[in-house]
């Protein structure tokens, strides 16, 4: 199955389970970032790779009152789920099935555009943040936190032998992670200015295999893509049969991202938001 096909239908599938799976994991990415974010009153927010809308409704109540929500995901089952999310917080924005290497956006329209988790997905990456520098005003802000290369490296791996020793060949189901340096030069390749970039890595032992399975179903579900009908419960006991022979009691999977905020030269910029802003 592409890739692509299998993202649309794996988080159309995953979307009513994504918030309480790992919303708070990616809320709190955007939490360290808002802090930096300076761009004028009532800013126009663009959320691109929006899933369910947790992010650009955080950061809409970070940052209120703001004169425009907009967010865009290629899965149809996560703008469902963001639209019902929006009219439930009483909250208007307009969530919408789009592309972020072609967006059906207007020039400059934008102070602050959200790309969190989702940069690592992207088939043409330097294009996407092209796409996203084009939408930015002058003086605005662009922020994009990923996973990163060797981020679940390990179980990466695991998957591609389950994978090969099943059904007798390894697929394409996730792209090559970045590096921080790939996400620098497509920023500055874009004409963005760098204002910070930070680089994690950080081993996490999993003790529940199990759990560790589901969780990645929903935040990672093209590694299940295409498993023939019938072959889903054997790929899940293979997978957690090799996690478990890993190691005495406990998987070790490297944790690895990048976050960066960058702006569009031009335009006043202005104070930085109080410390800590956005935590709950």
């Amino acid at each position: 199955m592409e890739t692509r096909t299998a993202l649309i239908e794996g988080y159309s599938r995953s979307a009513p389970l994504y918030d309480q799976t790992a919303g708070m994991t990616y809320l709190s990415a955007l939490w360290k970032l808002l802090p930096r974010v300076r761009v004028g009153p009532s800013p126009a927010i663009l959320d691109v790779g929006s899933g369910t809308g947790i992010n650009l409704l955080e950061a809409a109540r970070v940052l209120a009152p703001c004169s425009r929500l907009v967010g865009v995901d290629l899965a149809p089952g996560m703008v469902q789920e963001a639209r019902r999310k929006a009219v439930a917080a009483g909250v208007s924005a307009t969530f919408t099935v789009g592309d972020a290497e072609h967006l059906e956006l207007e020039d400059e329209a934008f102070d602050l555009i959200i790309c969190n988790s989702v940069y690592h997905w992207f088939p043409d990456r330097g294009r996407a943040i092209a796409e996203l520098a084009r939408v930015l005003r002058p003086g605005g802000q662009l922020l994009v936190n990923c996973v990163a290369d060797p981020g679940f490296g390990e179980w990466i791996r695991a998957v591609d032998e389950v994978w090969t020793g099943l059904f007798g060949q390894a697929r394409a189901w996730l792209p090559p992670l970045p590096t921080p340096g790939e996400l620098l030069g497509h920023l500055r390749a874009a004409g963005l200015t760098v204002e910070h970039l930070e680089y994690e890595l950080d081993p996490i032992p999993v003790q529940d295999v199990s759990a560790f399975l589901r969780t990645m179903t929903v935040i990672a579900p093209t590694w299940l893509a295409g498993v023939p009908a019938g072959g889903g419960r054997a790929v899940m006991d293979a997978m957690t049969r090799a996690l478990a022979a890993t190691s005495a009691g406990a998987f070790v999977v490297t944790s690895a991202g990048v976050a960066s905020v960058s702006r569009k030269p031009g335009g006043t910029p202005r104070p930085p938001a109080a410390p800590g802003a956005g935590k709950a």
